[in-house]
C-alpha cells in the first residue's frame, strides 16, 4: 500500500560495523586472447575480427592486436583511448553489395548497433537518455593482397558484457566544502595503465556535477605528473608530481596525499604510496594528521505499520518499537493510496509522514504527532526522503524540491511543534519530466533522481548537492549524468557510497555511480528500496506492494530474508 524514504541518516550505536567488503578489482576478470587478420579474410570478416579484437586493448595489449587489423597509415593515426561507446547486443556488419572482387580497391562497412551508454576521454560514464541504434562507418581498402580498414572514428566499440572485464572502476576521492569526508568521484578507465589516467584526472579536479560540492579553496591545475606514468614498486604506487605541489598550503598539500592515497588503494585510507615532488622530496606522510571519513554515516531501518512505528539498529534484526502509530496517522494509513504513495522519514530528531492527501504530518522523537513547521502548510508533498544528519528532503506537486533540517533537540525534551529551516530548490533539470524519486548519497554530496518524462518513460540522474561550510545545503547542482534509462522504474536507492540500486518491475540491478547498470534479483513488485545497517553489515532493504519487508546482508547476490509484513512504509534514519 504505502512506500517510503531514501538512505543515509545515523544514530550513534556500539560495535563494529560490517561493510561491504569490496570484491578485488579484476578478481573476476576472463581474460580475452585475440587473434590477427587471417590470410584473404574478407571486408565482414575483417570488422568482426577488429571488434573481437577491441576488448584486450584496454586490458592487456595496448590494441596491438586490433591495430593489425588496420592499415599501416590508418594504425598510427587512429585513437582509441578517446571515447568508449558500449553497446548490447549482436551488432549488424553490413558490406555495400558485390564489392568483395579483388579489384575494387575499396568497400564501406557499416556496423550497427544499440548503444546503451559512452564514456568520454576522462572516463566519465553517461547512459543514453533515449534508446539509440549507433551507427559506424569503416571503409575497408585492398592492399598488398589483403583487405584492411583505411578509415574509421577515433574510440572504440565494445559490448557491456566485456565492458567491466576490459575498464576498471575507479573512485577518484574528493574533499567535500567542509572538509569532513571525501566524495567518491567514479571514473572508467583501462585496466592497462589505470593509475596513470586515474591521478591525472585526479589532478584536473572533479566531473561536471560536483565541482560546486567539492573544496578547490587553493588548488590550482599547476600540479601535474612530473613523469608520464605512475609506477608500482611491488604493492606501492609511485607518484612523482612536478614542483608546483610545494606552492600548495600545509592543508591542500596533505589534501591532496590523501586523495592520492585512497584514489590508489581503492579507498583504504591506510594503503602504501610513495608522493615525491621534481626535487625528490618525500611527500608520502604529509597527511598523517589528516582525519576525513571515507563513507558517510550509519543509517538504522525505520517501519512504520498499522500499530506502531518500530525500528531495528544495525547490531541486530530485532523490531524495536518507537511509538504507537498516532491516531492521527490510522485516517492516512486507511485512505486509498492508488493516486498518492505513503511516504515516511523519521530520525533521532522525529520525522514526517504524508499520505493520499499529500499534506504533511509531523512527529516528534516518540512518534507523537506534532504542529509542522509552518511553512510546510503552503506546500502539497509528492514524496517525502531522507538526507543525511537531521535533514528531511521532499519534492513538490510543483516539481520543486523542499529541503528541511531540523533543529538538533534534546529527545528528552517535549517540543509542541516541528523546529527547523525550510528551503525551495529549483534545479533547472526539473524541466525534464516528473520527478518521482530521489535519495542522498551517505555522505551528502550527492542525488540520485528518478524523473519521468512526458514521453513515459523514466530516467534515473545523479546531481551533486552544494553545502556550506559547516555542511549545510546550499542548492543542487544544475548538472547532471544519466545513469539509466527504462520504460519502467518503480524507486532508487543508494547501497553504499559507491552503489545505487535500481527496481525496475520485477528485476532490479546494480550501477556503480556513475556507470553500467548489472541486472539483479530482487523480491517480486518491490515499490521502495533503502540502504541501511543490519547485524553489523551494509545491507538493502525491501518492501513489496503486499506490505513485506524483507533484506540482504552484506552482497547484493545473495538470498533475500523476510524481516516483517503488514508494513506501511519503511525508511533510513
Amino acid at each position: 500500500m504505502l512506500t517510503g524514504c531514501a538512505p543515509t541518516l545515523g544514530l550513534a550505536t556500539s560495535g563494529p560495523v560490517e561493510q561491504l567488503s569490496t570484491q578485488s578489482k579484476g578478481s573476476s576478470r576472463v581474460f580475452i586472447d585475440p587473434k590477427g587478420p587471417q590470410d584473404s579474410a574478407k571486408p565482414e570478416e575483417i570488422i568482426r575480427g577488429f571488434l573481437a579484437s577491441l576488448p584486450a586493448g584496454p586490458q592487456s595489449d595496448g590494441f596491438s592486436t586490433a591495430r593489425q587489423y588496420l592499415t599501416p597509415r590508418t594504425a598510427t593515426t587512429w585513437k582509441p583511448d578517446s571515447a568508449v561507446t558500449v553497446y548490447s547486443g549482436e551488432p549488424r556488419i553490413d558490406v555495400q553489395a558485390n564489392q568483395f572482387s579483388q579489384n575494387i580497391k575499396g568497400v564501406r562497412v557499416r556496423v550497427t548497433y544499440e548503444q546503451v551508454g559512452r564514456v568520454d576521454n576522462h572516463g566519465v560514464y553517461r547512459a543514453n537518455d533515449t534508446t539509440t541504434s549507433g551507427i559506424e562507418e569503416f571503409q575497408c581498402q585492398f592492399e598488398h593482397g589483403q583487405w584492411r580498414i583505411n578509415m574509421l572514428s577515433n574510440g572504440v566499440l565494445i559490448s557491456d558484457s566485456d565492458f567491466a572485464q576490459s575498464y576498471r572502476e575507479v573512485q577518484l576521492y574528493m574533499p567535500d566544502s567542509s572538509l569532513t569526508t571525501m566524495i567518491p568521484d567514479t571514473r572508467w578507465f583501462s585496466w592497462n595503465g589505470w593509475r596513470t589516467a586515474a591521478v591525472q584526472e585526479l589532478l584536473r579536479g572533479p566531473v561536471e556535477f560536483l565541482r560546486s560540492s567539492v573544496y578547490r579553496d587553493g588548488f590550482n591545475n599547476n600540479v601535474q605528473l612530473d613523469l608520464d606514468s605512475v609506477t608500482v614498486a611491488g604493492t606501492t604506487a609511485q607518484v612523482k608530481l612536478t614542483n608546483a605541489v610545494a606552492s600548495l598550503s600545509k592543508q591542500n598539500r596533505a589534501l591532496l596525499v590523501h586523495q592520492l592515497r585512497l584514489t590508489l588503494n581503492d579507498g583504504n585510507n591506510k594503503g602504501p604510496i610513495r608522493v615525491i615532488d621534481d626535487s625528490g622530496a618525500d611527500l608520502s606522510n604529509d597527511d598523517n594528521a589528516l582525519q576525513m571519513k571515507v563513507i558517510g554515516q550509519t543509517s538504522h531501518l525505520y517501519s512504520l505499520t498499522h500499530e506502531a512505528l518500530v525500528t531495528v539498529r544495525n547490531s541486530s534484526s530485532n523490531l524495536l518499537r518507537v511509538g504507537l502509530t498516532p491516531p492521527q496517522l490510522q485516517d492516512l494509513t486507511n485512505e486509498s493510496l492508488s493516486s498518492q504513495p505513503f511516504r515516511l522519514v523519521f530520525n533521532s530528531q522525529g520525522g514526517m509522514v504524508i499520505g493520499a492527501n499529500a499534506m504533511p504530518t509531523c512527529l516528534n522523537a516518540n512518534a507523537q504527532v506534532i504542529d509542522c513547521e509552518a511553512q510546510w502548510s503552503s506546500l502539497s508533498l509528492r514524496g517525502l526522503f531522507a538526507g543525511i544528519r537531521n535533514e528531511i528532503w521532499a519534492i513538490t506537486q510543483d516539481n520543486t524540491i523542499a529541503v528541511f533540517t531540523q533543529k538538533h533537540n534534546d529527545p528528552a525534551e517535549e517540543h509542541d511543534n516541528q523546529q527547523g529551516v525550510l528551503q525551495i530548490l529549483h534545479p533547472a533539470w526539473s524541466n525534464f519530466g516528473t520527478l518521482i524519486s530521489l535519495c542522498v548519497s551517505p555522505e551528502g554530496s550527492r542525488i540520485a533522481v528518478l524523473v519521468q518524462r512526458p514521453q513515459g518513460d523514466y530516467v534515473v540522474l545523479i546531481a551533486g548537492i552544494v553545502r556550506d561550510e559547516q555542511g549545510g545545503v546550499q542548492d543542487v547542482s544544475q548538472y547532471t549524468v544519466t545513469l539509466l534509462r527504462d520504460a519502467d522504474i518503480q524507486d532508487i536507492a543508494f547501497f553504499n557510497d559507491t552503489t545505487i540500486v535500481i527496481a525496475q518491475g520485477s528485476l532490479g540491478c546494480i550501477a556503480q555511480a556513475t556507470g553500467p547498470c548489472t541486472n539483479i534479483s530482487i523480491p517480486m513488485n518491490t515499490r521502495q528500496l533503502v540502504g541501511v545497517q543490519l547485524n553489523n553489515a551494509q545491507s538493502l532493504v525491501s518492501l513489496s506492494n503486499n506490505g513485506v519487508v524483507r533484506y540482504i546482508s552484506s552482497s547484493l547476490q545473495g538470498a533475500w530474508r523476510q524481516l516483517d509484513s503488514q508494513t506501511l512504509s519503511i525508511c533510513a534514519g
